[in-house]
């Protein structure tokens, strides 16, 4: 008996929903299969597991359910288990698990990049939190990266979700693991700033005492920000002055710099911020207090934050011309009332105000924070000189290809419509484009177009990649050298906008190619979904055909039109595959189209990236180039020609 409902819902799936353990077994008995997924790639055990109904998860694991299985999310049974926070069922499926499952379950993570310890500690579920980490312990031995360090798409870990729902008890959990406290999420941020600007307290006071709170207390985001510097943009004046007491007693320097060259008492006497209540609080706080190590003498009490009329930033103001300037600009007399006493504090807490000039402009030209901000600050001279070892070229990225030092080469290649144009396929966005030079092309792409004049679209597209689909276009040198790098084994995968189907004509293997925009080669009904002939719809010599399964529906192209979402393979890929990533290589894009435009920046920050293009887009535009010209190389041309002086410079014979 094999009847599926709508989303490809099996009988076994809809009792796996009702959940009773009589139904599950009367269903398995009709079924062969205990795990065909529907629609959206989820098992019947996914959806036991997620409903918590404990009896069916133990009946379909005696029937041989796999504990391993993935949806198009990426999410397994175990995944499903903790966001439904069923920790008996969590023991059930990683007890049923064989060693090496075990270790895969721990360690998957969904399109998001999340693991199920770090949806555990986003949902603030210590119980969990505290039985994976016991498997954890015990099945995860000898990998490089413990499933506690796993960062998510942006970078964060399970101790930066733990920080974010301010749950003490996980955290020690975490601490009392090992975790990585000073992991650094997608804006440099550790779980320390995190919790500051969350406003939790208890967190603070304890990410800061531990063993690792002095270094992570001095670890700057991406812009410079140490966690004390957060303080000034919080709104809850005692969570704020309960956080400013945890770290200056866990030993913080008041008077930490930013990239601007600004403390957190220039940043308290902004406009914006000087009269928010609690800023006179805070800045008494910060003049006046007792260090850690003060000895109990009547000098103990000591000024932390350097003197409020002598301390410049980068633009030459101290935090009173600061203060000042928010005094002129008091738009009502209860601000500059408040601001005032801040005025005052400031000039009785000073000693150099014979020497301050209240007058001195302000260097707005200051550039030094534009030069220091970003990521890749924080990486080691020595080690961002090494990646293209000065030679900024087309020579300097095939001497790293080459390097024998260095692990084997995974080579990521985002690929856009000027791969395909010398095949004779038009692009898209020039002014000889499909979109520019016709109504059709636009239209090719818009469902509602195709609703109302399919056999037009049909028709546009016979016209335009027909030849492609049929193999009488022939491949570019361009879509060669991708199947090249494949044959030497170093091509981790090829995320191409374009539909025309010719990086497959080339040779690259369709595991290898994620069709970004979908492919004309591909084809399905419109009305039932059910899958199509693509070949015989573009040998027809006219009108749109009709669905073999449904016999009433028209079959529409397997590409993504305008409004819909990109395959599941875009977003479940896409994470490993850039953080496996030892060259980005960029070729035919205008990188104006989103998502995808954001993939070259989520490569690692050592890793190279060759731009081979008409013009120069997106991180390779000037003045966005110079924050990465240790790693950045842009050869302008057709992307045939670049690819002829690259394989030139590697030594290789042409493809």
């Amino acid at each position: 008996m094999h009847i599926k409902a709508a989303g490809g819902n099996t009988v076994l799936m809809c009792a796996a929903t009702h959940g009773g353990k009589s139904v599950v077994e009367r269903a398995l008995s009709l079924t062969s299969d205990v795990n065909e997924s529907n629609s959206q790639g989820h098992t019947a055990l996914m959806i036991a597991a997620n409903l918590g109904h404990a009896d069916a998860v133990h009946v379909l694991l005696k029937s041989g359910a796999s504990v391993s299985a993935v949806d198009d999310n990426g999410l397994t049974a175990l995944h499903y288990a903790v966001k439904g926070q069923h920790a008996n069922l969590m023991s059930a499926l990683l007890d049923k698990a064989t060693p090496d499952e075990e270790t895969s379950l721990l360690r998957a993570r969904d399109s998001n990049g999340r693991t199920a310890l770090v949806y555990a500690c986003l949902l603030a579920d210590e119980a969990a939190v505290s039985l994976l980490l016991q498997h954890i312990a015990t099945a995860v031995t000898e990998l490089e990266l413990s499933p506690l360090d796993i960062p998510s798409r942006d970078k964060r870990t399970c101790v930066h979700f733990a920080a974010h729902a301010g749950h003490v008890a996980i955290l020690e959990h975490l601490i009392n693991a090992h975790a990585r406290l000073d992991a650094r999420d997608a804006f440099g941020r550790t779980a320390l700033h995190v919790a500051i600007e969350r406003a939790q307290p208890q967190a603070v006071r304890l990410l800061a005492s531990s063993a690792h709170g002095d270094a992570l207390m001095r670890c700057a985001d991406n812009d410079g920000m140490r966690p004390i510097h957060l303080l000034a943009n919080q709104k809850s004046e005692q969570h704020t002055v309960e956080m400013l007491e945890a770290l200056l007693a866990a030993g913080a320097e008041a008077d930490a710099r930013d990239y601007s060259g600004a403390s957190l008492l220039h940043q308290l006497c902004h406009r914006n911020i000087i009269s928010q209540a609690g800023t006179l609080r805070l800045v008494r706080r910060l003049l006046v207090h007792k260090p850690q190590h003060a000895s109990s003498s009547k000098d103990s009490l000591s000024r932390t934050a350097v003197d409020p009329s002598a301390s410049d930033d980068d633009a030459g103001w101290s935090p009173l011309h600061y203060a000042l300037d928010s005094l002129s600009h008091a738009a009502d007399s209860d601000t500059r009332s408040s601001i005032q006493q801040v005025v005052d504090l400031m000039r009785s807490s000073s000693s150099c105000l014979s020497s301050f000039d209240p007058s001195r402009p302000r260097d707005n030209a200051a550039d030094g924070y534009l030069k220091r901000r970003g990521a890749h600050n924080q990486l080691p001279v020595a080690d961002r000189a090494d990646v293209l070892r000065g030679e900024r070229s087309i020579d300097g990225i095939a001497k790293r290809l080459l390097r024998t030092d260095l692990p084997p080469q995974r080579v990521v290649v985002l690929l856009g419509a000027g791969a395909s144009t010398s095949a004779g396929i038009p692009d898209y966005r020039s002014n000889t484009g499909l979109y520019a030079t016709s109504k059709g092309g636009r239209d090719a792409f818009n469902p509602a177009a195709f609703a109302e004049d399919h056999v037009a679209t049909w028709s546009f597209l016979r016209r335009t990649f027909g030849p492609a689909v049929s193999g009488e276009m022939r491949p570019t040198p361009a879509h060669r050298f991708i199947a090249m790098l494949h044959a030497k084994d170093m091509l981790q995968r090829v995320y191409s906008q374009n539909i025309d189907g010719l990086e497959v004509s080339a040779g690259v293997p369709d595991e290898k190619l994620v069709c970004c925009h979908g492919s004309v080669r591909k084809a399905h009904c419109a009305s039932c979904g059910a899958e199509a002939d693509a070949l015989s719809a573009f040998n027809m010599e006219e009108g749109a055909p009709r669905c073999a399964s449904c016999d009433t529906g028209i079959v529409r192209p397997g590409v993504v039109w305008f409004g819909e979402a990109l395959p599941r393979r875009f977003e479940t890929l896409q994470t490993e595959d850039l953080e496996a990533c030892t060259l980005l290589l960029i070729m035919g894009t205008t990188l104006q189209v989103y998502p995808f435009a954001s993939l070259p920046s989520r490569c690692p920050l050592l890793t190279p990236r060759l731009l081979i293009n008409q013009e120069a887009v997106g991180p390779f535009r000037e003045p966005d180039l110079g924050a990465h010209e240790y790693r950045d190389v842009a050869w302008l041309g057709s992307c045939d020609e670049g690819v002829g002086a690259l394989i030139k410079a590697l030594g290789w014979n042409k493809p």
